[in-house]
This record gives C-alpha cells, sequence and structure tokens, in this order.
C-alpha cells in the first residue's frame, strides 16, 4: 500500500507479516519529546480537524511520570494513540494539503519521535466515537517492548496476571505495518521507531499498579526484550 504525498516523496505501508491486513483499523503508535508544550498543543489544535477528517479518534493520551524499567533510549515524555479505520484512511491523511502545512508545526514543537502502525489483540479494533470516557483519578502505565512469542499465547498471559492482581488490561497491541518515506530515486527511509508491542496497564491507585508489575508481571518482563515500562498521567 502507498500514496505519493508530494513530488518527491512517497509513504509505503508493508504488513508487518501474512496475518497483517492493512484495510482493517491500526492504531498509530506516537512516541515523542517535546521541545515547547505550547507549540505542540498548538499543532494538536490545528490538526485535530484533519485527523477527524479521515474518519480517525484519538484513543489515548499520557505524559509519562516516571520510569520503571529500560534505557534512556526507549523513553520518551508523551504518549499518544490515534486509531485509524484503515491503512488507506492514514495515508489520506497525510497526503491532505492542510495537514502537510500545519505538520510544520509537529516538526518544530516535537524531537525524538518514534511511529508504528500497530494493530490491537485484546479488544475492539474500532472506536465508536472520538471521545473516550475515562476518570481522571485512574492510575496508568505503558509497557512497550519486542517479543517473539505467538501474541496468542502472549495476551493469555497477560490477562490472567492482570486478573489475578486486578488491574485492567487496557489495551494491548503488535505491529501491523512497517511505514517507509521514498524518494524520487525510490531510496526508502524507515519511520524512527523504538515501539513494538504496547500495552496500557490500568488500576485505581498507583501503588496497586506498582505492586502489579513489580510482583506477578515481572514474569512476562522476564521473558520480552527490549522493555521499557513507565507511569503515566492520562490526559485524554
Amino acid at each position: 500500500m502507498e500514496r505519493q504525498i508530494t513530488k518527491g516523496t512517497k509513504i509505503v505501508l508493508e504488513p508487518v507479516d501474512d496475518s497483517a491486513d492493512l484495510t482493517e483499523p491500526l492504531f498509530a503508535i506516537n512516541w515523542f519529546n517535546t521541545r515547547a508544550n505550547w507549540l505542540y498543543n498548538l499543532y494538536n489544535l490545528i490538526a485535530a480537524r484533519s485527523v477527524f477528517r479521515v474518519g480517525a479518534a484519538p484513543f489515548f493520551k499520557g505524559h509519562v511520570t516516571e520510569t520503571l524499567l529500560g534505557s534512556a533510549d526507549a523513553s520518551r515524555q508523551v504518549l499518544l494513540i490515534v486509531n485509524y479505520p484503515s491503512g488507506e484512511r492514514f495515508l489520506d491523511l497525510l497526503s491532505g494539503r492542510f495537514f502537510q502545512v500545519t505538520s510544520v508545526l509537529r516538526l518544530a514543537a516535537v524531537r525524538d519521535f518514534s511511529f508504528v502502525l500497530n494493530t490491537r489483540v485484546d479488544g475492539p479494533t474500532l472506536l465508536k466515537s472520538r471521545t473516550q470516557q475515562f476518570d481522571a483519578s485512574d492510575s496508568w502505565a505503558v509497557h512497550h517492548y519486542s517479543s517473539s512469542q505467538d501474541i496468542g499465547e502472549e495476551l493469555k498471559q497477560l490477562r490472567k496476571i492482570t486478573t489475578d492482581c486486578q488491574i485492567d488490561l487496557h489495551f494491548a497491541s503488535l505491529r501491523g505495518a512497517l511505514v517507509y518515506s521514498e524518494d524520487g530515486k525510490a531510496k526508502r527511509t524507515a519511520m524512527n521507531a523504538v515501539t513494538d508491542r504496547v500495552v496500557l496497564l490500568r488500576a485505581t491507585t498507583s501503588s496497586q499498579l506498582k505492586d502489579a508489575i513489580l510482583g506477578p508481571y515481572s514474569e512476562l518482563i522476564a521473558s520480552v526484550d527490549n522493555s521499557y515500562l513507565g507511569m503515566l498521567s492520562r490526559v485524554m
């Protein structure tokens, strides 16, 4: 799946494997640091029009408040997850002239930008509405990592751990598409990505969540690679 975005640039989406279907809904995992929060917030306000126009919807946005596990290279300040109806609709966004102009603000506002298109494995793959109800007092954590384990078996393990610890498995995903930019000479550049499989955990208190992570959840952490685990303050 590909789209000519500008005269000299093409964006190419390739499924990670035969099981990935880019005509199905995808979740864009944006993981980044900011240079200027006010400028990024301005970009968000302006770009929202283009995101909604292609039928996409924000799923989660949070700021990292504490790193529990992982290297500085894998850490970022902000996690933003956006749900797209399909890979084609994502390409519709990128090819929109209005969005391309507003993206100049994003480039100025963020740094260390990591981006992947993931497939959700634990629940609905297409949101019913643009806004998601949540309790601002809840505590959140993000875990991103690499794993060769079958996602079905891994999901069973995740559900058992979260059920036993009485915390919520809010979101679980694995990479669905590889994203490349291609210039006029057919030279490909892969989008920077430090995330692969992404999990969001939720509990009513931070102590409950940390106890689960440092206890039974540590069994899962020990079996995967390139783990990063951080506490989040949800803002959307």
